[in-house]
Order: structure tokens, then sequence, then C-alpha cells
């Protein structure tokens, strides 16, 4: 080892989705609380977690998490964020160390070769990475000559703290369990029932058996932890790449649809801290299709632009009338190039012709009264039109957030809600509201949606109905599931 050559740091903030509730919520800090998502199939697993809980794991299966701690807090994770918080943390230290490697949410390495005399020394150095990092989020940075021991001194260093790993105290790394360096189960399984349960225990056993016993992998966490090869930070450019994505309220190729989610991201992406108050040249548009490799188009932006307006009119142009092979899930936007607040005149609207250029401001001084009048527009909605002519009144119409900083993007309006009805010979003739009310309805027109070609097909019989009082409204019933629910729009 020998760190006058080369000197490699490593952040790691713990639990840092926590870390990011308790100082927005203090009455959190001495609760167990865990943070939750929903992914795109339906299931809800652990994001992040107390560090007082013990038995669980990010990943695990929500309710499983609440069988070991009934007690905890219950929050649903705002990923975008936590994602926003760090990398303003590593933007601000790209400031100081120019290699910076962003790992994972919470983890990155830094080059830190060379960097010592122009800061008057080491401690000095360490101390401004520490001092640039907001205190509540307690991080602690490990130094080393290379990237695996970097971490690991970072997990055994103090919240607040560094430490570095030298020749004197090396051993200290070989005391941490297996699990630090491997992070594949099956090999774990077979490592421990070998009886090697630590990085020393791992380290007595040769190059060779290692390869005929466990592999390929084997003998890649062998040559980590012995240092063999050479293993560079990564730079990661900060500042010339940052994404926003978006989940489709459903699977759709309406153009409409793609213009409207794709306006909404840039929008939050020119508000994000990474970017505001930049010009943004290259934009990357990443659209999931479903049984299709990922549909991607690259626009470069001459001159850049430092406006959402601007930049959405210039992609519009571009891309034109756009023709998706297949039905979309997720849109993603990924910002780069990005130049500095200064050297560049701004272009403003001159990408827009005078009639955009005035739909636009006028929607900029509505948006601003709202605010005005309601203090905080965070729920105030605007509705777009995707496919006013679809059948199913769903489909037809989105709701997106005016707000760019909201965590909500894209919302379908028209969502059917689940009813009891009465019917005789299929027909409805009461609405059971419960037990003690039922109201009674009389139908005044009908019609029938068979969307038997859609990738989840429709079939449905609709009703056009009238209760007593004079009320009108619409329900229909699920040929499919035999369920009756009602729609308004």
């Amino acid at each position: 080892m020998d760190s006058h050559f080369r000197q490699i740091a490593c952040v790691l903030i713990n639990h840092l989705a926590i870390k990011v509730e308790e100082n927005k919520n203090p009455d959190l800090i001495d609760e167990d609380v865990i943070i939750y998502v929903n992914d795109r199939h339906g299931k809800t697993t652990v994001f992040d977690y107390s560090s007082s809980i013990r038995n669980i794991f990010i990943g695990m299966d929500l309710s499983q998490a609440l069988s070991i701690c009934p007690e905890a807090i219950t929050l649903e994770a705002d990923s975008n964020e936590y994602n926003k918080l760090f990398d303003a943390v590593l933007l601000k230290l790209s400031k100081k160390v120019e290699r910076i490697e962003n790992v994972s949410l919470g983890k990155a390495y830094f080059d830190l070769t060379g960097y010592a005399e122009s800061f008057g020394g080491e401690s000095r150095l360490i101390a401004n990475i520490l001092d640039a990092i907001p205190s509540f989020f307690g991080s602690r940075l490990g130094i080393s000559d290379n990237k695996f021991f970097a971490y690991c001194a970072a997990i055994l260093s103090d919240s607040g703290r560094a430490m570095k790993v030298t020749e004197e105290n090396i051993n200290c790394i070989y005391k941490l369990p297996i699990k630090t360096l491997i992070n594949d189960s099956e090999l774990l399984i077979d490592l421990n029932l070998f009886g090697i349960s630590t990085i020393g225990k791992f380290l007595t056993l040769s190059k060779n058996a290692i390869s005929s016993r466990f592999g390929f992998d084997g003998i890649k966490a062998w040559d980590i932890v012995n240092g063999a090869g050479f293993d560079p930070v990564r730079l990661n450019r900060l500042n010339d790449n940052v994404s926003e994505q978006s989940c489709f309220p459903y699977e759709s190729s309406s153009q409409e649809m793609f213009y409207a989610v794709l306006d909404s991201l840039v929008e939050k992406l020119y508000a994000s801290p990474v970017v505001r108050g930049r010009y943004i040249s290259t934009f990357r548009i990443s659209c999931e299709i479903p049984e299709y490799a990922t549909w991607e188009k690259e626009i470069v932006l001459t001159p850049p632009s430092n406006n959402a307006i601007a930049a959405v009119a210039a992609l519009r142009r571009n891309l034109g009338d756009i023709s998706l092979p297949g039905l979309v899930e997720r849109m993603i936007v990924t910002a780069s190039g990005l130049v500095g607040e200064h050297g560049i005149q701004s272009e403003a609207f001159l990408d827009i012709n005078e009639e955009e250029n005035g739909k636009n401001k006028r929607h900029l001084i509505a948006e601003q009264y709202l605010e005005n009048k309601l203090n905080s527009y965070q729920d105030v909605c605007k509705i777009v039109d995707v496919n006013h002519k679809h059948p199913l009144p769903e489909m037809r119409f989105i709701q997106i957030p005016i707000n760019p900083y909201s965590k909500h993007i894209v919302k379908a309006m028209n969502i059917p809600k689940l009813i009891n009805v009465k019917e005789i010979a299929g027909t409805p003739v009461c609405l059971v509201i419960s037990s003690r009310k039922k109201v009674n309805v009389s139908v005044h027109d009908e019609w029938k949606v068979d969307l038997w070609w859609m990738r989840n097909p429709a079939i449905r019989s609709y009703y056009r109905l009238t209760t007593e009082e004079g009320v009108c409204m619409t329900v229909f019933k699920d040929m499919k599931e035999n369920r009756w629910y009602i729609q308004h729009y």
C-alpha cells in the first residue's frame, strides 16, 4: 500500500433517505421509520429504514418488514428529492475536487491525488470535503490508495469524521464481514458453508483454491481485496448529466401523451438545483416499451438553452410527428453538455414564433397569478388532452402539476371507481350506497365498448343514469370482471 502515489477517498452517507426525512421533520428522529417504494409491478418494498431497526433489509417486502417492526412509521419514498440532494452535494464537492465517481445514492469516490498541497495539507483537504456536506447527513469519509479500502475506511469511520487506512491499521479491515466485499447471495452462502465470514478469513484462501471452488466472481473478489489491478475513479460529469423520469399513467403510443410527459420532464430538469441558471446543449429521450428494445433519441440544441419553454419548442420542432414502435411505459429525459452561467448570451424566446411566444407568456402570467393567490400552487394542475376521441374516458385527458418541483408528474383523469349496483336483466335500477341508503335510477342512454384488440382488452356496457333527484351520472359494467364502476367525466 503506497498512498504517496494514489489517494482515493470514499464519502458514505448511510440511510440518506431517512436522514433527509428526519431533517424535514425532527419529530421522526427518535422514531422507527421505514421508507417504502411502489414499483411498476405493484410490489411495495423497503427503500430505507432507521438504523435502530434490526433484521430488515432494503428490498424486503413492506408487509414482512412491518411484521418484524409493527410500530414503525411508514413513509413513501421521494427518490427524486433524495437524488437531487445528493447530486447537489457532489456538485459542491466538484468545485474542490475534479474527479468524482457517483456510485449510488449516498456513496461516491474522489481521486484526491495531488490535491493536499493546494489545500495546505491533507488534514485541511479532508476538513474542506467534510465541511461541504450538510451536517445532518452524518457523512463518513474513508481514505486509502484504492477504492475498496477507502470504502472500508468509510464504513469504520465515525459520523462526520474521516479515517485513513495505513499499513499500521489495515488489520481492522480484515475484521469486516465478508458481505462488505461480496453482494452475490449465492456466493455468500457458499462462503459461509466453508466458514468464511470475514474478509480476513477470505484472504487465507489461495487464489487457485478460490478459482476452483468459487469461479470468476470469487477471483474478482480476491483481486479487489488484494489490490490487484488498477481501478481508477471513473469521472462522472456531474454538471453534464442530469435525468428526470416519469411513468405514463397508462401504456400509450399517443403523440399527445408523449409530448405532455416530455414537456413536464424538461420543466423539472430546468428547475433542478444542478441545472438552474445553466444552459443545456443535449437532450437524450428514452422510452421504455414492453416487449421492445428501448426507444432513444438524442437532440443537440444550437445554441444551448437556459429556458424550458424555448427548449421544449426546439425539441418539438426536431421530433415533429413522432411515431413510436409500441406502447410506452416510462420516459426518461437526460440533459447533458451543461454550460455555466456565464459566457453565453441567453436566447430567451428567439426560437419560438410570435404566436407561441405570446401563448407561453400568457401561461407564465396565469401561473404567477395562481401562485400569488394561493400562496402555494403545489396542487394546481393543468389538464392536457392526449386523446379526446379514445372510447375509454380515462384515456382522454391527463393532469400535470404546474409546479415543476412537485413530486407528482402525470396522473390520469376520469378514473373509474367501484360501485354497488342492483340490476334487473343486466340493466341498473338502483345504486347501493350503504345498507341504509339506496338510490333508484332510470336509464336514458346506453352503449357498449369492445376493445378486444388492445394490450389490455376492455369490454364494457355503459349506462347514462338519472336519479330521482335529477342527478345525472355514468356507470358501466366491466364484462370481464363482472363488476360495476361509476365514471365521472
